[in-house]
């Protein structure tokens, strides 16, 4: 399969949790997920290992990449969140991919945005259809 977008990259991740490939067993399996009291993640949903997901925080048709903590009533929808991300309270993500040990702090929206890895994103930001890189010189 080629992938020439973000569609493209999320149709891929969903064949993944669909079952096309046979590897994908081992992040169904949701080792290590610790779900706060009143979250709700969706049968659709692909989440990796030792992951955390805070109170009344709701995932839909997303991935969920390792070690990454999820903050109480944080939305996330048909997006893709990479390794060692922290997502705090509060946040809205949808439609978009997160990369690497990104921060994203408190009350955050961010609609179809792309993140690049190492971001730090501020409280109370809303963005729409941004590509978010790293400071130069930052790494």
């Amino acid at each position: 399969m080629r992938i020439d977008s973000v569609a493209d990259y999320t149709l891929a991740n969903r064949l993944l949790v669909s079952g096309a490939v046979p590897y994908v067993d081992d992040l169904l399996q949701r080792r290590g997920l610790v779900q706060g009291r009143n979250a709700k993640i969706g049968g659709d949903c692909c989440i990796g290992k030792d992951v955390i997901v805070g109170e009344k925080s709701i995932i839909q048709k997303s991935t969920i990449g390792s070690n990454t903590k999820i903050g109480t009533s944080v939305k996330i929808t048909n997006c893709i969140v990479m390794d060692h991300v922290n997502i705090a309270d509060g946040c809205s993500i949808s439609g978009g991919v997160i990369g690497t040990n990104v921060q994203i702090l408190e009350k955050t929206s961010l609609k179809e945005c792309i993140v690049a890895s190492t971001v730090n994103i501020g409280s109370n930001e809303d963005l729409r259809n941004e590509i978010l890189e790293p400071e130069a010189g930052v790494l």
